[in-house]
């Protein structure tokens, strides 16, 4: 619990420092960050307006953004103390500072194997090949999200209905995430004890790091070969000649078929005025044609 709410206290003055650059153009095109020299007082700054002129000046930006680096170094402190600090000490040992580095290297790995295998799932919608999705093709990109959605809300619903009914009650529901709950709790326990190598019933130093270690690559192989799948089975679907991969023609022949099985695919929503309650929602734990 203390680390979400770490982790979410951070995301704040993250946020906070990144309004508190301006950008600008450089000659070859790209934006770059720059500090403004004036900033508007708003509600989230106004305390730093030590002269109530109703402006930032340059002086104050300074000092508004030295304030939450020391505020944003803090709580990341916090949070490695949160994760790695095994014996509590307030600080951090040699070894539970090379447990840290490890982990920061592998989550930076997985970061980047990440994006690369986004890039190969954009890539399928990319028609015209110029490397980025225009609102047309990212909106095919969504229309089939959606449809994994609508299948994986059907095996669900196969699963926690045990009546028949088409429907998943409020008690189904209940009964398949404690089932659920259970299993994972389960076989949680089962790998925590296969690295407590000195029966403590806690992971510390090497042992923590060789669970991590492991946790990670598991979560890994199994994302990879989830992405693979969906990778063979979109070009599958839409591979008309054969040819092992999408051409343009068949990458928009797929994107007009995607968005007219899914015509809510070219909605766009920003966080601030998507509805609480997406299209559909309100059916969501009901299957097509059964009895409401």
């Amino acid at each position: 619990m203390i680390r979400h709410l770490l982790a979410g206290t951070m995301v704040v003055v993250c946020v906070a420092c990144a309004a508190a650059r301006a950008q600008t153009v450089a000659p070859t095109g790209r934006a770059v960050a720059t500090a403004p020299t004036t900033m508007a007082v708003q509600p989230w700054n106004q305390k730093y307006d030590l002269n109530g002129d109703g402006v930032l000046s340059e002086a104050e930006i300074i000092a508004m953004r030295q304030e939450m680096q020391a505020k944003a170094d803090e709580l990341r402190r916090q949070m490695e103390l949160q994760l790695y600090d095994k014996n509590k000490d307030g600080k951090l040992d040699a070894e539970e500072t090379a447990v840290m580095e490890k982990a920061k290297s592998e989550q930076a790995r997985a970061a980047a194997i990440w994006r690369q295998r986004t890039r190969e799932y954009e890539n399928l919608f990319d028609a015209d090949g110029d490397g980025k999705l225009s609102e047309q093709e990212s909106a095919a990109a969504r229309a089939y999200a959606l449809a994994e959605q609508e299948r994986a809300r059907r095996d669900y619903l196969k699963k926690a209905d045990t009546n028949g009914d088409g429907k998943a009650s409020e008690e189904e529901r209940a009964a398949y995430y404690a089932a659920t709950t259970r299993q994972v709790e389960e076989e949680r326990k089962k790998q925590t004890a296969k690295f407590d190598t000195n029966g403590d019933g806690q992971l510390t130093g090497e042992e923590l790091a060789a669970y991590q270690e492991d946790q990670r690559k598991t979560a890994m192989e199994r994302y990879g070969k989830v992405h693979a799948e969906r990778i063979a089975r979109i070009v599958a679907e839409f591979d008309t000649d054969g040819d092992g991969r999408l051409s343009r023609d068949e990458k928009v022949a797929m994107a007009k078929k995607l968005l007219a099985d899914s015509p809510a695919a070219t909605r766009t929503y920003s966080p601030v005025t998507r509805p609480a309650t997406a299209p559909g929602a309100s059916v969501y734990w009901t299957l097509p044609g059964a009895a409401q």
